[in-house]
């Protein structure tokens, strides 16, 4: 994504803050560490790269003009890897939000607890052993057997 295309983006929340004051958090893309997310992109690196300077970019024109409103980055899904989330955090990204986002999909229910904890403790690595504000933002649970059923009888 070009600089030019990164402005629009950001312009874009702008906007849409602009006509909805009453909005208290932007969020930064969702799941950048998904297969469809920067198509074209072929590395881990690239769409790292693609991702941590469009959360700068947008962080850096929306933020100024709307100090209160929360800039949630990551919106990281259950699909990405550990290196995806460092090499962010390498970065710097941390910088450029206010609010870091996951989503969370265990086979078991139990298992949310040790996802939880990944994520703070890969942002305590990369941060002086804090943390900032964490939004488990999306979680449940799929059972891949039932979609297909339910797709058999609902065509």
């Amino acid at each position: 994504m070009d600089p030019e295309a990164r402005m629009a983006f950001a312009n874009y929340g702008k906007q849409v803050l602009a006509q909805y004051p009453q909005i208290g958090q932007v969020e930064i893309w969702n799941e950048p560490d998904i297969p469809t997310f920067g198509k074209g992109l072929t590395t881990e690196a690239e769409k790292v790269d693609f991702y941590f300077n469009l959360l700068k970019t947008s962080y850096e024109q929306i933020h100024p003009d709307y100090p209160n409103v929360k800039i949630t980055g990551f919106v990281f899904g259950d699909q990405g890897s550990d290196s995806f989330l460092e090499s962010l955090y390498q970065k710097g990204a941390l910088n450029y939000l206010s609010e870091y986002s996951f989503h969370a999909y265990p086979k078991n229910p139990e298992d949310i607890v040790t996802d939880i904890n990944r994520h703070r403790n890969i942002m305590k690595k990369y941060n002086n052993n804090q943390t900032i504000p964490m939004n488990l933002s999306e979680t449940g649970f799929t059972n891949p057997p039932i979609l297909k059923i339910l797709r058999e009888h609902t065509d």
